[in-house]
Order: C-alpha cells, then sequence, then structure tokens
C-alpha cells in the first residue's frame, strides 16, 4: 500500500515496487503490450504513467515521478478525496500495476498503472509494520552488501534569479502574470502545464492545490531542490497538487 498523506505530514511510502525483468520470450512480450494498450484505452479507469530513457533506473524514476504527479492532478478534482486528510493508494506490485521492459535497443521502457477505485480517501488512518512477515522475506530485502556507502558531497543548489522571484509569490494567479512578464522579457523561455512537458526532469516545477495556493516551487534534475529553502525536496511531497512546468534564461 502507498500512503500519501498531506503536506503538512512527512511522507509515508510503504511499498513502490517497479518489476523489472528482461522479456525473453515473445508470448511475455505480447501479453504485457496488450495490457499497456488496455490501460491507455481506458483514461476513465486507469491513472497512469510512462517513460522511456537509456537506462531502465532513469526510466522508473521519470515515470514514478509522472505517476504521482497524475494522482494528484486525479485526487485535486475528486470532491472527496481532496477533502480526506490521507489519500491511499492499494499497492500496485500486489495488483500488477507496473510494467517495465525494454525497449528498442539500449532503451528501457517504464510503465505504471492503478485503477481509480483503488485511489482511497481515508481520515484519521493509523499504519502498522506488517510483523507476520517471515524472516526468511526480511532476509531477501535487505542488501547483499553490508559495507557503509560514504556519501557524496553535494554542491549548494543555485537558482536563477527569475526562479527565486516566483517562490515569493502565493497565489497561482499571480504566478500566471509573473510568467507572462518574465517571458515576455526573456527571464523564462518557456511554460506550459505538467501533462504537456517532454523530458519533465529538465523544467522546473510550480506546484498549486485547488484553491489556487502554491505549494513549493522545486528545481529541474533528477533530484529536485526546493527554490524557498533551498533543501532537497520532491513533488511526492505534494500531494493534491498540481503542477505548471518553466524554463529560465540560463
Amino acid at each position: 500500500m502507498i500512503q500519501i498523506l498531506n503536506k503538512r505530514i512527512p511522507l509515508l511510502l510503504l511499498a513502490l515496487c517497479i518489476a523489472v525483468g528482461t522479456l525473453s520470450a515473445q508470448d511475455d512480450y505480447a501479453s504485457e503490450k496488450k495490457l499497456i494498450t488496455k490501460v491507455k484505452r481506458s483514461p476513465e479507469t486507469y491513472i497512469y504513467a510512462e517513460a522511456t530513457c537509456k537506462t531502465l533506473e532513469e526510466a522508473q524514476a521519470v515515470a514514478e515521478e509522472m505517476f504521482y504527479q497524475n494522482v494528484n492532478e486525479y485526487v485535486a478534482q475528486q470532491k472527496k478525496l481532496r477533502q480526506a486528510s490521507e489519500v491511499v493508494i492499494n499497492d500496485p506490485k500486489a495488483q500488477k500495476s507496473e510494467v517495465s521492459m525494454p525497449r528498442g535497443t539500449n532503451m528501457y521502457r517504464c510503465f505504471i498503472y492503478v485503477k481509480k477505485k483503488d485511489i482511497i480517501g481515508v481520515n484519521n488512518s493509523v499504519v502498522i509494520e506488517n510483523t507476520s512477515q517471515s524472516k526468511v522475506e526480511k532476509a531477501e530485502e535487505q542488501p547483499k552488501s553490508t559495507t557503509p556507502a560514504t556519501p557524496k558531497a553535494s554542491a549548494a543548489p543555485h537558482f536563477p534569479k527569475a526562479a527565486s522571484e516566483l517562490a515569493g509569490i502565493t497565489t497561482v494567479a499571480e504566478i500566471n502574470d509573473a510568467l507572462k512578464r518574465m517571458y515576455a522579457s526573456g527571464l523564462v523561455t518557456a511554460y506550459d502545464k505538467y501533462k504537456n512537458l517532454q523530458a519533465k526532469e529538465e523544467w522546473y516545477l510550480i506546484l498549486y492545490n485547488a484553491q489556487g495556493k502554491i505549494g513549493a516551487i522545486l528545481s529541474d534534475g533528477a533530484t529536485r531542490y526546493n527554490v524557498a529553502s533551498g533543501k532537497e525536496d520532491s513533488i511526492k511531497n505534494y500531494p493534491q497538487h498540481a503542477a505548471l512546468g518553466v524554463k529560465f534564461k540560463p
């Protein structure tokens, strides 16, 4: 189960396991292709996201980010879900809701989907650890190497001046006015709705809720940073938010 909490409570991810495998048999490939086609042709039933990248890791990361954004946009449009303090997505792995497969030479495609009926709003829920899981299962989940990893030093993020200016704005209406002005002056080179963005990791993201209040502005890149705080942040931390993509003048 994946549980998305509101932005005042730390995000809790119980599981998002993407099934990965090399499809060697033609019937396996045909079966997965049929499943993907079925999902895409039923937007009234499913929410999905996909990405095609040179590495499997990159495809998974991009598809997962898009998946959360698509779920957030759906939740923001549903009154019952929008009013719930927590939103729960039934475990995609258990429902075979994720598909990853090679697509072409040195390209990988990741496809994630979930049925809309499995996105549930709840209030005052309590999540506990499943202590019934066997020791063997837990052992299999542990990394094979126990050598501690040396953390990489990361440079302090640097944001365009225009991005920092937008971070001081509190409503999407004011953001739209500012983007028009910045685009006309050349400070912003492009902006669009999240669903229209290509290569989403290349765009800054302006996150806003159904009431038009700005939740955060996140930097571009595989690892995003909050422009206001300068700290590492993620779109997953802003459930029930939609997004605008922005590119700034270098």
